[in-house]
């Protein structure tokens, strides 16, 4: 029930904030093996009701996932999400390096329970995003910052904005 929340309310934060009055040729949405990568495409989801296009970039094995990121990645590819499965930045790297567009980029990575440093792949596509993305907005928490103390170990998400879930993250 709380991923379906943040899914709506998210949803229709950004579209009243970010997509109402500005056009993105695609939303890309990041997603990991946690319950971030489920908020975020509950996120994704939702915000295909605005007929909006999105597409997700999961990084890692599915198999390794949660329970409820798997289920958020059927629903959402149930209803319109585009999914490019990735274990390599190179992908991303072509897809955002090639398209001369406006991006914008919903981080649902990693939450509370990121393990510092990075593996290498993501402080490759966390500078990517950096250099990139025009609005970054991330979920509960920007990828590679410590929640407790705002530790930074390499690289990490610079945010636009944050939807912080359940409680502010101090650090």
């Amino acid at each position: 029930l709380i991923i379906e929340q943040v899914g709506l309310r998210g949803a229709e934060y950004l579209f009243y904030k970010f997509f109402k009055d500005n056009q993105y040729s695609e939303i890309i949405v990041l997603v990991g093996k946690g319950n971030n990568g489920a908020d975020g495409l509950a996120i994704a989801r939702q915000l295909k009701r605005y007929n909006l296009n999105i597409r997700a970039f999961f990084f890692g094995n599915q198999d390794h996932g949660t329970e409820d990121m798997r289920k958020q990645l059927d629903l959402a590819s149930n209803y319109g999400v585009k999914i490019s499965h990735t274990q390599d930045v190179k992908l991303f790297e072509t897809y955002i390096t090639q398209m001369q567009n406006k991006y914008f980029v919903i981080d649902a990575l990693f939450g509370t329970g990121v393990r510092l440093p990075l593996p290498n792949v993501l402080f490759e596509m966390i500078d990517l995003v950096n250099h990139y993305a025009d609005v970054v907005i991330s979920i509960d928490i920007p990828s590679g910052l410590t929640g407790d103390t705002g530790t930074v170990e390499g690289n990490a998400i610079i945010a636009t904005e944050t939807l912080s879930i359940g409680l502010p993250k101090i650090g």
